[in-house]
């Protein structure tokens, strides 16, 4: 698990961070660990040149150069730990394109050269800060063999229930082949039942319907390019809305006076009172608003195609929201507008989901019938619909539920906390920001011509609080009907949706997307080869086929039902996000990491459902205390989560388990940093002469040293003295990957129990009759009494070889990104900033 043993580069007192490379070139030198010369981290980096990184060196090279090129199939179809975020994927590429900043050190150019395919053990040693006080300093590299080993292993573990969950099916066919599709010539050959693409009616929906979201997305991306092309000639303004560069100081306070930000339009009305306003400034108006108006028109047809003649209830629900909410915060205190806000819209969700959206309603079927079936259930009588229904409202209402709170907030925030949310958001992103930098360096050549916005990540536009002009009902109905997200997200703060809309994102030039649309085609092909030879949601929906799985066959059949859903709500997830990013929008990316990629809760859920996470941070978790509240705030945000997702007993009872993992999670890492802490103060007191770092000493004495009586004293004391840095950081990682054994073995439980096909009735109706319980709990319950020996080595194995390699891959990616913040010369990330960030 993470913890504040984990390394984060320490800075000597009075200068930059230091390291010491104990690579075989340097040991070959007759250099010791301890005692080597330290130098500065641009000495040792390799030289930089115009082309990129020359010749890495140490703490580089394994990043840039000894990546393992992994096969597409393998790290799509289960194993995270295989695969690292797109923050890792980013900073990889940039640094191909970082600033030249080492070159212009005289020893990086005479830095010994580096010799490529080189196998060893653990790894080469590479140390940062080494010293007796910060020992947590070597990582393993993508070309050791304890990498490759854990990864030879995960692969076995993967096809070999691949291999036994297909031969089940081959089996057990004949009980649901009416549910298969039958297969393409290619997979005939290849020995496949079918292709299961009729019970999971999300996975069928939305791969039916893809050419037609493609084609909105490319053509809200067309008049976004055409409205912002003819807008590049109009005279730059200052302020972050084009409606408020025409306007005084004093014109704004007569705004807000007199027509508040919540009135539809209410800048916009104001300047047109004006006489003085031209006819070229009433131009850039006009082309200022073509964007979020285009959005809206084509949001309300997309609203009215998907949801059926039901379609003015959304519509009502989104105009009632702004009308009453861009009112209340101008007469209520904060408490008092969060609470009626929260209230109001968790009752209304509740209502919405146990009425099934009200569709059961005489009157509503009497005249707006939605199909035959319901109508016949409702009135007795058959009436035919106007329109077809291709989704039900009250399922696509719950993004939309997040998106009238979100607004709702960032407008309150806008109107009375603006400058301090701006002011945090510069002081936090202009001096400790690697997105922000990067965005800074990559568009280095044309900087002088773009905004200062466009050099900016999504993060600080969320933070930043825009103009009272921009909270105006045309950017309002534009953020919560945009097409691409509308559906199922990623989900977006209404802040960063309007500074996107002003100015496009800069995060992914045509390469890159092109690049990511190869990703998305290869999470399809994945699913699609998946499914024709192991039939996931058919067994889900046969319930009475799981009892005749043995205990192996069970445990590979629910590791293979948690890599099904990460696939589908990987690509859904991934193409949305790459839709809006054909207009500019930039979303948070979703499913940056594999499920079984994990070593806490937080890490969990900071990369399944990431733009979920970011929401439920600055709208649940820092409105309701943050750190400081901790304890108190986790089961809300847990039980917001389940109802927010169904109102249903098996989420709630998600809920409670993830809760109370969480707090535990709490209460072990205190107590980990707590002993992490001691043990460094005590490193520190019983370190040789010469090895403790400057970090570590204060008026020449170790700091904080405490007294030498207690078994953790003996066992820094034997650390410092007798075992290397190598060894130290081993069995620093051991202890990590033991606390993530438990953590991914109890998510595995809980998820399945929370969102399992089996408890899923009201998505997929379970088909046959059995007199024993099959609900996801007591499949469980009833394989742990079944446990055998064998069976528990496997298991224990098969825990150990996906925390450990998912503590290499958090270790890598800390350190790539502690060389970056030196890059560029960034403050360094504290241990404890975020303490719940991304738990949801």
């Amino acid at each position: 698990m993470h913890s504040p043993m984990e390394h984060t580069p320490t800075s000597a007192s009075g200068g930059a961070g230091r390291f010491v490379s104990t690579s075989p070139v340097a040991l070959s030198a007759g250099s010791s660990v301890h005692a080597a010369p330290r130098q500065p981290l641009t000495s040792r980096a390799g030289s930089l040149t115009e082309g990129g990184l020359s010749k890495p060196l140490g703490s580089i090279q394994v990043l840039v150069s000894e990546r393992v090129s992994l096969p597409a199939s393998l790290s799509c179809a289960a194993l995270g730990s295989l695969q690292t975020s797109s923050a890792a994927e980013e900073a990889f590429v940039s640094c191909s394109s970082l600033p030249a900043v080492a070159a212009k050190s005289p020893s990086a150019q005479r830095s010994p050269p580096w010799k490529c395919g080189r196998l060893y053990f653990v790894s080469p040693t590479t140390a940062l800060d080494v010293g007796a006080a910060d020992y947590n300093t070597v990582y393993p590299r993508c070309c050791s063999l304890e990498y490759l080993a854990g990864l030879a292993v995960a692969a076995y573990i993967i096809l070999y229930g691949f291999a036994a969950i297909r031969d089940f099916c081959d089996r057990h066919a004949k009980y649901y082949w009416i549910k298969l599709v039958y297969p393409t010539p290619l997979f005939l050959r290849l020995g496949t039942n079918g292709y299961d693409n009729l019970t999971d009616k999300q996975w069928t929906g939305f791969c039916g319907q893809y050419p037609k979201l493609l084609g909105v997305a490319l053509l809200l991306g067309a008049w976004s390019a055409l409205c912002r092309d003819s807008r590049a000639s109009s005279p730059p303004s200052s302020s972050s809305s084009p409606l408020s560069a025409f306007t005084t100081g004093k014109q704004r306070a007569d705004v807000g006076d007199r027509r508040p930000p919540g009135t539809p339009l209410a800048s916009v009305y104001q300047l047109c009172s004006h006489a003085a306003l031209t006819l070229a400034e009433r131009v850039i108006l006009y082309r200022s608003s073509c964007i979020p108006a285009f959005y809206t028109v084509v949001g309300v047809v997309f609203v009215i195609f998907v949801h059926g003649p039901h379609f003015f209830l959304p519509l009502l629900i989104i105009i009632a929201n702004y009308v009453i909410f861009s009112r209340l915060q101008r007469w209520c205190p904060y408490w008092l507008f969060m609470v009626i806000m929260w209230a109001a819209h968790v009752t209304l969700l509740y209502l919405i989901e146990i009425n099934d959206g009200f569709e059961q309603t005489y009157w509503l079927q009497y005249f707006v019938p939605t199909s035959e079936k319901v109508a016949w259930a409702v009135l007795a009588e058959v009436r035919i619909p106007l329109w077809k229904q291709r989704m039900r409202w009250c399922v696509a209402f719950r993004m939309s539920t997040l998106r009238l709170i979100a607004f709702n907030y960032d407008l309150w925030e806008a109107t009375h906390a603006a400058a301090r949310a701006r002011d945090r958001a510069r002081a936090k992103h202009d001096t400790g920001c690697v997105e922000c930098a990067q965005l800074r360096e990559q568009n280095a050549a044309s900087a002088a011509a773009l905004p200062a916005e466009a050099l900016r990540c999504y993060k600080y536009r969320t933070e930043y609080a825009r103009d009272p002009a921009d909270y105006n009902f045309l950017n309002y109905a534009a953020y919560v009907l945009f097409p691409p997200l509308y559906l199922a997200g990623p989900m977006s703060s209404f802040n960063a949706f309007v500074s996107h809309m002003r100015v496009p994102s800069t995060s992914m030039p045509l390469r890159k997307m092109v690049r990511y649309a190869f990703g998305i085609l290869r999470i399809y092909i994945t699913e699609y080869t998946l499914l024709h030879f192991v039939h996931i949601p058919c067994l889900g929906s046969y319930a009475f086929v799981i009892l005749r799985m043995t205990l192996l066959e069970q445990a590979h059949f629910l590791f293979y039902m948690l890599a099904y859903l990460w696939l589908k709500f990987s690509f859904i997830w991934k193409s949305s996000r790459l839709f809006a990013m054909f207009s500019g929008i930039e979303v948070p990316e979703d499913m940056r990491r594999c499920f079984g990629n994990t070593l806490t809760v937080r890490g969990f859920w900071r990369d399944w459902h990431a733009s979920f996470n970011l929401w439920i941070v600055r709208y649940m978790y820092i409105p309701m205390g943050g750190r400081s509240r901790v304890a108190l705030s986790v089961l809300p945000i847990f039980l917001f989560i389940a109802v927010w997702h169904d109102p249903a007993l098996h989420l709630v009872k998600w809920a409670v388990c993830i809760a109370a993992m969480f707090v535990a999670e709490v209460a072990v890492s205190g107590c980990f940093g707590w002993a992490a802490a001691a043990f460094r103060r005590e490193m520190a007191a019983a370190a040789p002469t010469g090895a403790v770092s400057d970090a570590a000493l204060e008026n020449g004495r170790p700091t904080n040293c405490a007294p030498r009586r207690s078994l953790l004293a003996r066992l820094a004391r034997l650390s410092a003295r007798r075992l290397s840095p190598r060894t130290r950081a081993w069995l620093h990682r051991q202890i990590r990957v033991v606390g993530g054994m438990s953590t991914v073995f109890a998510l595995i439980v809980a998820n399945l129990i929370g969102f399992s096909m089996q408890n899923s009735s009201a998505t997929i109706a379970k088909i046959g009759t059995t007199l024993e319980p099959t609900d996801a709990e007591d499949i469980i319950a009833r394989s742990f009494s079944q446990l055998t020996p064998w069976f528990a080595t496997g298991l224990l194995v098969s825990l150990y070889t996906l925390s450990s390699l998912a503590v290499i891959d958090r270790d890598m990616q800390a350190h790539m990104m502690s060389w970056l913040r030196q890059q560029y010369k960034l403050n360094k990330r504290t241990s404890g900033a975020t303490p719940v960030e991304g738990r949801t």
